[in-house]
């Protein structure tokens, strides 16, 4: 009996060595996958602000008047008074271009003229194919509608054109490697890697040496794909143009794998050393009884109360609340999380609970020492919420409940794996006292108005009513 107990003692070390690693792996790519996110997120913000004084300054030079004197729209000029404005017009246009010294700066006009600051390397760039300046600008603009990279398959700058008339056209340019210094520094710069690309998904600029790595195709305006040995995280920039950065886990992965190996070893080992010794002070016929179970009250998830405690837990607190107190009673189901194991993996299955109990823990404050409000898991996919609303009075309570109910749901449509809407949540709430003082009954009426706004398309959340003695929704 003795070797029984530990056996199962040993089996159970390692099932709980085995599954903390890999809770403790998924908990690492949350958390990287949230550190990406913020960085793609700040990065592209600062790459967007450094892209926009680029058109910020055109649009101050094009609301100007003094651009038009060369503008054969405009102007009436003869060569003479041209060529004195055009000398005057350089020097103003080069000064502004000289601000944050951008590699060009100028105003194209369709008789051939450019003023301002025009590099001798753009020019052959725009003109390599001999096509006229006016005609390449004018053509890359209706291409590209701003913002245009790899102009003539030459990543090292990065051009802004803008028409400013119909026989003129603005055109600016900066180094591309002017985008490495966006990159948010706090976040392990060394490890990642980026990759700008325009309005048709082509890389015009990468920090890596590798430009031949297919990007993914998600429209989302921002994304995290979370894979086994690495995270990408997508920005959307107002641009069109989209920032993507990438993370290499395979070190993490191969040191969780060592983990997984040295672990199974002394397992092993331990269960060898077991029967052998077994075997040697044991007769053959031991007993060995067949099952065991055991139903900790912690959900290992989430760390919640399970059903039972919770429930309980819930009961005696609505026994002892203070008289005149407005309590909900809510049940929150993730509706579809087999469909999500199966379009996705277990890490997403893990994933949709941990964010769907995150997000409720955040809303309620359960985190919080002094918080009255209480969260725990009833079942594989459905949690319950026991939420105080003492501090208002019974009418007021009900308004603020509904409320509640909007802004958590508006709360549950920002969980998600990879694009919003693969984790579908509902809730079914009933209301102490108005309907019940027995939590039994406020559990079945909001599992009744649950089931309800699971039925309907649409409603995220219901809200119990005994009009006519029925139960109802809104």
């Amino acid at each position: 009996m003795t070797f029984f107990y530990v056996l199962i003692l040993v089996v159970t070390c390692g099932i709980v060595l085995g599954y903390s690693g890999y809770m403790h792996y998924d908990r690492q790519l949350q958390s990287e996958a949230g550190l990406l996110s913020a960085a793609a997120a700040e990065t592209g913000s600062a790459v967007e602000i450094y892209m926009n004084k680029l058109s910020d300054a055109a649009v101050v030079l094009i609301s100007g008047e003094e651009w038009k004197e060369l503008d054969p729209e405009f102007s009436t000029a003869d060569e003479f008074e041209r060529a004195v404005q055009n000398e005057r017009l350089d020097d103003r246009i080069t000064e502004l271009g000289l601000m944050d010294n951008y590699c060009d700066f100028a105003v194209v006009y369709s008789d051939g003229t450019c003023a301002g600051k025009l590099s001798e390397g753009s020019r052959d760039l725009l003109t390599k194919d001999g096509t006229d300046l006016y005609e390449a600008v004018s053509g890359i603009y209706e291409q590209n509608g701003g913002y245009a990279g790899a102009v003539s398959g030459d990543y090292r700058r990065i051009f802004y054109i803008c028409q400013a008339s119909r026989s003129a056209y603005f055109i600016g340019s900066f180094y591309a490697a002017e985008l490495s210094n966006m990159i948010i520094p706090s976040h392990n710069v060394e490890d990642l890697r980026f990759y700008l690309t325009d309005g048709l998904g082509r890389i015009v600029f990468s920090n890596d040496t590798d430009w031949s790595i297919k990007l993914p195709k998600d429209k989302a305006d921002s994304y995290v794909h979370i894979e086994h040995e690495q995270l990408t995280a997508g920005e959307r920039l107002d641009s069109g143009w989209r920032l993507v950065m990438i993370k290499d886990l395979s070190e993490t992965a191969a040191l969780y794998r060592r983990y997984a190996i040295e672990t199974a070893a002394v397992i092993s080992a331990a269960l060898i050393v077991l029967i052998v010794f077994n075997v040697m002070n044991t007769r053959a016929e031991g007993i060995y009884p067949a099952n065991m179970t055991v139903s900790p009250s912690i959900d290992a998830l989430t760390g919640l109360n399970n059903a039972e405690d919770a429930e309980n837990l819930i009961a005696d607190r609505l026994e002892t609340c203070i008289q005149g107190s407005t309590i909900m009673i809510a049940l929150v189901s993730i509706i579809n999380l087999h469909e999500i194991e199966k379009k996705y993996d277990r890490s997403a299955y893990n994933g949709s609970i941990i964010k769907t109990y995150r997000a409720m823990a955040e809303y309620f404050g359960t985190d919080r020492p002094e918080t009255k409000n209480i969260i725990g898991r009833t079942g594989e996919n459905e949690f319950v919420i026991y939420a105080d609303f003492a501090e208002y009075d019974l009418f007021k309570a009900t308004d603020r409940i509904k409320e509640s109910l909007e802004e958590l749901s508006e709360r549950f449509s920002g969980v998600y794996i990879q694009e919003p809407g693969d984790v579908q949540i509902r809730v079914g709430a009933s209301v102490y006292p108005i309907f019940s003082t027995d939590y039994d009954e406020l559990y079945d009426q909001a599992k009744e108005v649950l089931e309800k706004s699971i039925d309907s398309s649409g409603q995220i959340w219901a809200l119990y009513s005994n009009k006519e003695g029925k139960g109802g929704h809104r």
